[in-house]
């Protein structure tokens, strides 16, 4: 609980400040790839353009990062990054309302600080000092490999990021319809769709997939 109380105090503006500096690697250990054998690739940045200035996003430099790996997964990185593996982006093409899914998602972490909460006791600690004595040197991160790939976030922590990223999708794109087909095309296939990810990192996917469902017939009544 302590640490879930010290991110609360710690603001975007710090966590820019202090994870400006740090390069992407450090925090997840996988090979960055070359953008530009990716088509689709100026329609993943226009959208994440287009989800950052909703007002519930917490105000960060966002930039995309594309990594390597055989697994299609997204991760929310200190500082604004979002890294996103090539075969994500390859399995989602230049579907936007998947994309703004994916990336809305990602940034409902940020906006509920679970990426900082998974980093452990003694990095947040680290950030609340810097944030008090006013600092930019975080040397701790230099010593430190945080492998954001193996980290877990709870179910809880899940299913508000699936709401978060419904919320900031729609509002941004205005596609009800298109909303509607995303939906479908996780619930009327027996097996996940190789790029929804999100939805395969903890048991009982439909439960998740049902709770979005009800979370837009209700959003969209008021």
């Amino acid at each position: 609980w302590a640490v879930d109380w010290l991110v609360t105090r710690i603001p975007p503006e710090t966590e820019a400040q202090v994870f400006s500096s740090v390069p992407p690697e450090t925090l997840i250990p996988l090979k960055q790839a070359d953008p530009s054998g990716h088509p689709a690739w100026r329609v993943w940045q226009d959208t994440l353009e287009r989800l950052r200035i909703h007002p519930a996003v917490p105000r960060l430099d966002y930039r995309l990062a594309l990594v390597d790996w055989d697994q299609p997964n997204a991760f929310a990185i200190p500082g604004g990054i979002i890294a996103v593996t090539s075969s994500l982006v390859q399995a989602v093409g230049e579907d936007r309302m998947a994309i703004a899914m994916i990336l809305g998602h990602e940034l409902g972490h940020f906006a509920h600080r679970d990426h900082l909460r998974s980093l452990g006791r003694s990095v947040v600690i680290g950030l609340l000092i810097s944030t008090l004595l006013g600092g930019s040197d975080f040397g701790l991160l230099g010593n430190m490999a945080v492998d954001l790939v193996h980290l877990r976030y709870s179910r809880k922590q899940e299913e508000q990021a699936d709401l978060f990223g419904a919320r900031v999708a729609i509002d941004t794109l205005g596609q009800a319809e298109g909303f509607d087909r995303f939906l479908r095309q996780l619930a009327e296939r027996d097996q996940l769709p190789s790029w929804a990810y999100m939805f395969s990192t903890h048991p009982d996917p439909k439960q998740r997939i049902q709770a979005l469902e009800t979370f837009i017939r209700n959003y969209r009544s008021e």
